[in-house]
């Protein structure tokens, strides 16, 4: 036989071996069942990852936001002197939460918890009628094992924004096979929640209205009130005018600029497996990357993106995929930055186009089982990793502070660790403070960043926070704590606020500072020159006179 023939025979049997694959369906009660046992996952899943997980700086943001007295307040918050950026649809389901579960601050995390678990099943809805229950099973499983499941426990909008993405999904396929007002008017309200939920899912329903368009163009189908629920949706973005412009007073603050690194860490992100486990995990993200290579090119040569029914929605996925460089134009124009979360959405997508990869090889009900169980012991994986990360990191953040004088006050250096809701001790001790001076933040840093946001802070809830001229002057003696390289004001300005540093201790990841204010400096004219150099070049200049 000749190589060509060869050649023939193989590409002819691996046709018909994929064919035979798609096929075979399994039982719709079997797919329940299947999708049962993934929820099951997931909620283990997340209860580990909750209870493990310790709180970070954004996490601490909404904490505040959300521990404002009523709804009003945490608008009004996010009005005019927000502590976190978003838009307050989150600060206002966080704060439900807190109300439900007033003794638990971790509680933040439920509407997240609760967004990813939307995602979960209208993913599998959506997949199971566009391609059917093998697909949905393997790309819920897959959806389970990527790194955006960190997402579900973590109290920031990601979670409801993967909801609402999933959300839109489904009602959009349902708005299209019945153009009647329920779906319709449920496709505007999933993506007004997620525009005001995150300013970056106004990108959310371009992959939708770029699918929509083409399948115009393609085969005249227009949809009109698909359309015109998605401009619905997106009007809802005029509630963000208030908020744009409180945010944007404080956005450069808090925001670095865009750089094409950011663009490549979104990818990154979405597409590294075990990213722990340098061998095994770059052997499983090119093998998954590889399935999303040929589940395009199954879909390619199966004619999907020229079928009438199911095009728009196949293109809609595909296009998903490329929401990162949507999202890092839009940093580059708005001078901001893009981190992987803010286009997570995306990893539905990949997720669907591996699952028709990994399904052409799957023929039996056996197969099923061998890929789930393949999947899912990548799942385990990534998650022991996760939970052993989170723990090692609580025993590092939970670090007590230093024993010092009964009567010394200490002043936190680092006003993340002050704020942090995991030290609740600390933080209701009345020797504990923190101290701000925006003059000298802006000298040494070029920026305001902490003043603003420890002020708009002890605005809502009430923190012993003092200016720095008013503290000094009460305290001729405390104690300075800085935690690891934290990098603040008080180490730039001994000399500037006419300070000494009598000794320092350290002890784990804090450096303990024991400073007292020295006397003020007399002149030769006889005038105080405490505090800096301004004091005395007033005194000077009147002894001209």
């Amino acid at each position: 036989m000749s190589l060509s023939e060869q050649t023939s025979t193989f590409v002819e049997s691996t046709f018909e071996a994929e064919q035979r694959s798609r096929q075979w369906e399994p039982s719709g009660a079997l797919g329940w069942v299947l999708l049962a046992f993934l929820l099951l996952q997931y909620i283990v899943f997340v209860s580990m990852t909750y209870q493990s997980k310790p709180f970070w700086l954004d996490e601490v943001f909404t904490y505040y936001t959300a521990s404002a007295s009523s709804v009003g307040r945490v608008i009004q918050v996010q009005m005019t002197s927000p502590v976190g950026l978003e838009p307050p649809l989150y600060g206002i389901l966080a704060h439900v939460s807190l109300v439900a579960f007033p003794r638990h601050h971790k509680a933040i995390r439920i509407p997240a918890a609760i967004g990813f678990l939307v995602l979960i099943l209208c993913t599998f809805s959506f997949l199971r009628r566009l391609g059917g229950v093998k697909l949905a099973v393997i790309a819920t499983a897959l959806l389970l094992a990527s790194q955006s499941l960190y997402y579900a426990s973590d109290g920031r909008p990601y979670g409801v924004m993967l909801g609402m993405w999933g959300a839109t999904l489904l009602f959009w396929q349902s708005a299209r096979r019945n153009l009647r007002w329920p779906p319709l008017t449920a496709l505007a309200v999933a993506i007004a929640i997620a525009i005001n939920d995150h300013y970056f899912a106004i990108l959310m329903p371009l992959p939708i209205v770029i699918a929509e368009l083409i399948s115009f163009r393609q085969r005249g189908a227009h949809r009109g009130r698909v359309l015109f629920a998605v401009a619905i949706g997106y009007s809802s973005a005029v509630l963000w005018l208030t908020f744009l412009k409180a945010a944007s007073l404080y956005g450069k603050n808090y925001r670095d600029s865009f750089h094409l690194y950011h663009l490549t860490n979104a990818y990154r992100f979405m597409l590294l497996w075990l990213p722990n486990s340098k061998y095994i995990g770059a052997f499983i993200s090119a093998l998954f990357g590889l399935f999303v290579l040929a589940g395009i090119f199954l879909l390619v040569r199966r004619g999907v993106f020229r079928e009438s029914e199911r095009s728009a929605e196949w293109m809609a996925l595909c296009i998903s995929c490329l929401i990162p460089f949507f999202g890092a134009a839009l940093a580059y124009k708005s001078h901001g930055t893009l981190e992987p979360r803010y286009v997570l959405y995306a990893v539905t997508g990949f997720c669907a186009l591996a699952a028709v990869g990994i399904g052409a090889l799957v023929q039996r009900t056996m197969g099923l089982y061998v890929a789930l169980i393949l999947i899912l012991a990548v799942a385990c994986a990534q998650e022991v990793s996760v939970v052993q990360e989170n723990r090692v990191a609580t025993r590092r953040e939970e670090q007590p502070l230093p024993q010092t004088s009964p009567d010394q006050t200490v002043v936190m250096a680092d006003y993340g660790k002050f704020l942090g809701v995991e030290s609740e001790t600390e933080r209701s001790s009345p020797r504990l403070a923190y101290v701000y001076d925006r003059k000298q933040e802006t000298k040494y840093f070029h920026t305001d960043y902490t003043t603003r946001t420890i002020l708009n802070a002890a605005a809502i809830a009430a923190l012993p926070v003092y200016d720095a001229d008013s503290f000094l002057k009460s305290h001729s003696a405390f104690a300075v704590a800085g935690w690891r390289d934290y990098d603040s004001w008080w180490f730039h300005s001994w000399s500037d606020k006419n300070l000494r540093i009598d000794s320092v201790e350290k002890e784990g990841s804090w450096t303990i500072y024991h400073v007292s204010v020295l006397p003020p400096r007399r002149t030769e004219y006889g005038c105080e020159a405490a505090f800096g150099f301004d004091m005395f070049d007033q005194c000077s200049a009147s002894r001209k006179f």
